[in-house]
């Protein structure tokens, strides 16, 4: 599960996120060692330090043998996965904070209003908390504002035309409570918005 979590967010598929068998060159030890954590977060968190700079490990098969089924391992199922997935969390944080302005904003207007479309477009106003998050904290982009702006704007306005037209059709054909119903949509294109970002807008100078 790790893995698939792994290359949805960097977009590049690691074998075993948590070997501990790596290499790396002398001149990115600096600022690995400037990094925080320790045990198994530490090795998620300098696999999503350097997939965020568009440098990803070369891998080598080896044999891998267990002794006694493995009863040496100091691997804490519970703990240790907590502290790996909240590494992917606090890396990726710009589009869980963008989606609690956008819930915020949307939920206001709607109050206010009772128009789905004025609450859409008050909620997307957070898209600007969003650009600027992505660009400079998670994908690490060195093009112009311009040559991603219009390509980010592109496709949220399709994105919020998806939006709306999910949340229309739910909560008026089933009557569903508005603001649930917003929450369950955005929580799937989520999915394809981060994809889409990472594919489409940025990800031609993640990799350089």
């Amino acid at each position: 599960m790790t893995r698939i979590v792994f290359h949805f967010f960097s977009g590049h598929k690691v074998t075993d996120t948590q070997t501990g068998l790596r290499a790396f060159s002398s001149a990115l030890l600096p600022e690995l060692l400037a990094l925080p954590g320790e045990r198994y977060e530490y090795e998620m968190t300098v696999l999503a330090h350097l997939s965020a700079k568009g440098v990803y490990p070369v891998e080598i098969p080896i044999q891998t043998i267990y002794i006694d089924g493995n009863r040496s391992s100091s691997f804490q199922p519970l703990r240790d996965s907590m502290r790996i997935y909240f590494v992917l969390l606090r890396f990726f944080a710009s589009s869980l904070i963008s989606a609690g302005l956008d819930l915020v904003f949307f939920t206001f207007a709607f109050w206010l209003t009772h128009n789905v479309l004025t609450a859409m477009i008050a909620g997307r106003l957070s898209s600007l908390v969003n650009f600027a998050l992505n660009r400079k904290l998670v994908f690490h982009s060195h093009r112009s504002v311009a040559s991603t702006l219009w390509r980010y704007y592109l496709l949220a306005i399709l994105l919020a035309a998806i939006s709306y037209g999910g949340i229309r059709g739910l909560s008026e054909g089933f009557g569903w409570n508005v603001v649930l119903t917003k929450i369950l949509v955005e929580s799937v294109l989520f999915l394809l918005s981060f994809s889409a970002q990472r594919l489409l807008v940025f990800g031609s100078d993640q990799r350089g």
